[in-house]
């Protein structure tokens, strides 16, 4: 039974990092013989491109009024043994809609290859109140906001309406800012790969995006 090299969750393609590569073959006295070998790329290459992957992020923060770069949020990486996660670090928004504080996080995350290297996912999250919210599941988040909001000196009905208004900043605006911010450095700092051919048995085969 085979399975897909790379697994991801939201990223638009596969940001495929730390591939196998070809190198120039050297003889004994370090001279090239005009042969190349397929190499492995060795765990400090691989930290060298996460540590590139974190300057692009807090460079891009920097040139963006409405976005911050955190890199202390220490998010828990999924538990799958198959496909281990490496946090990389995160990009966050505030919103602030009367006494209602929102933060909007987007995290960044290597998830190892089955077979060989890596690619760059993320997951959104929302910190309402000082209490986490899924933001992958939007239907959810206008309730899971006014349950959060409960302790507002707001009326109720102004809680619920900045509620919907946060959700829909969050749906049309943050969401899609963060997401573009963040795939702007993956799309420079990996090879981006389409998914064009998926066997039966769980094997994937890719190609070069455009």
């Amino acid at each position: 039974m085979g399975a897909s090299n790379f697994c991801y969750r939201n990223a638009s393609k596969v940001f495929a990092i730390a591939m196998d590569y070809e190198s120039e073959v050297l003889d004994d006295d370090l001279n090239p013989t005009g042969e190349l070998e397929t190499r492995s790329c060795e765990l400090c290459e691989y930290m060298d491109e996460i540590s590139n992957i974190r300057y692009a992020m807090s460079e891009l923060a920097e040139q963006n009024t409405h976005i911050e770069y955190d890199y202390y949020n220490w998010v828990k990486p999924d538990r799958d043994r198959n496909y281990p996660e490496t946090y990389i670090g995160s990009f966050r928004m505030f919103k602030i809609l009367g006494d209602i504080e929102c933060i909007f996080y987007i995290h960044a995350f290597s998830v190892s290859g089955y077979y060989e290297g890596a690619c760059l996912d993320w997951r959104i999250e929302i910190d309402a109140m000082d209490e986490s919210i899924d933001g992958d599941d939007s239907d959810q988040i206008a309730c899971a906001l006014i349950d959060r909001a409960s302790w507002s000196n707001l009326p109720a009905g102004l809680v619920t309406i900045f509620a919907n208004k946060m959700q829909r900043a969050y749906d049309n605006i943050i969401r899609d800012e963060l997401v573009r911010s963040l795939e702007k450095v993956f799309e420079e700092y990996s090879m981006p790969l389409n998914v064009v051919g998926r066997f039966s048995n769980g094997e994937t085969i890719y190609e070069k995006a455009n």
